[in-house]
């Protein structure tokens, strides 16, 4: 029975941890400091956790700056779009969001560059 709970367990802390690396590498320029098996069997190093965290709150302020970026181009071209003659908003440009999404792209090309191979 005692063998069975610590698959249970070994199989949470992978399918977490498998949730957990999925989002850093959605984001972006977050480091593989962590795995799985290190997790399940010798529990998580403090100093890796701390350092993995830091790099997520990184990205995801990055994540956060260009949406609010993203959002307020988008507030002034509507604006502009509104004062112009004729359609007024009926056309959205979609360029801003182009170039934040080129920016991103080019982060994590660079990011790759950095990574150390595993």
């Amino acid at each position: 029975m005692p063998a069975s709970l610590c698959d249970l367990r070994r199989e949470g802390v992978e399918r977490n941890f498998a949730l957990v690396a999925g989002a850093a590498a959605a984001l972006g320029n977050v480091p593989e400091l962590l795995s799985a098996v290190q997790l399940a069997t010798q529990g998580p190093d403090e100093r890796a956790t701390l350092l993995y965290a830091a790099f997520l709150c990184r990205a995801l302020q990055e994540a956060s700056a260009d949406d609010r970026a993203a959002t307020t181009l988008q507030r002034a071209w509507r604006a502009h779009r509104a004062r112009q003659p004729g359609d007024g908003l009926c056309r959205v440009n979609s360029q801003p969001l182009a170039v934040l999404q080129l920016r991103r792209k080019r982060l994590q090309v660079a990011a790759a560059y950095i990574r150390p191979s595993t």
